[in-house]
């Protein structure tokens, strides 16, 4: 809230007790409003939390189903890693790489401590504390090869996640209709 500076107030301590009786009237009131508000935002919650939530279990459900059927029929996918439905794009998503610890290895600073005994993968430590630099072995996947991250105790993966995308303008024509 901004603070109004008021160099010489003008009024007596009876006007401001009377605006201070004034401004805890207003902030009843609007206090008074809020809660009213917050009864009718709760009420249209209650309407319709219960059809909400049976319709998100619906999507779910389905959703795992025809993941299942995408998983289970990669040369639907074979040259594109979508498929243009009638209502809507299926497919899945390449997540951001990331840098995993295998089994050789409890911690990533006994992987870099590891790292410090081979040549060609001191460049992938940071010195202060020797820890493992994951964003140059990210930047450099594509040149490390799968014997030298297996070297490390290593491997980079990268997740799929599944979508269904609606098509928006179909959707609401069907509602509409």
């Amino acid at each position: 809230m901004a603070r109004i500076k008021i160099k010489n107030p003008t009024i007596t301590r009876e006007e401001a007790i009377s605006l201070t009786n004034d401004v805890v009237t207003h902030q009843e009131k609007a206090n008074a409003l809020r809660a009213k508000m917050n009864v009718g935002i709760q009420s249209v919650r209650d309407k319709y939390e219960k059809d909400i939530a049976d319709h998100d279990k619906e999507v779910k459900a389905k959703s795992l189903m025809v993941e299942a059927w995408a998983r289970s029929s990669p040369e639907e996918f074979a040259t594109r890693k979508s498929l243009d439905l009638t209502s809507a794009i299926i497919g899945f998503r390449t997540g951001t790489p990331k840098v995993v610890k295998g089994k050789k290895h409890s911690s990533f600073a006994a992987v870099a401590k590891a790292m410090l005994k081979i040549a060609w993968a001191k460049k992938y430590i940071k010195l202060k504390e020797p820890d493992v630099n994951k964003e140059l072995l990210i930047a450099d996947r594509k040149i490390l090869t799968a014997e030298q991250l297996n070297e490390l105790g290593l491997r980079i993966d990268q997740d799929e996640t599944f979508y269904i995308d609606p098509k928006v303008e179909e959707l609401t024509q069907g509602v509409t209709s």
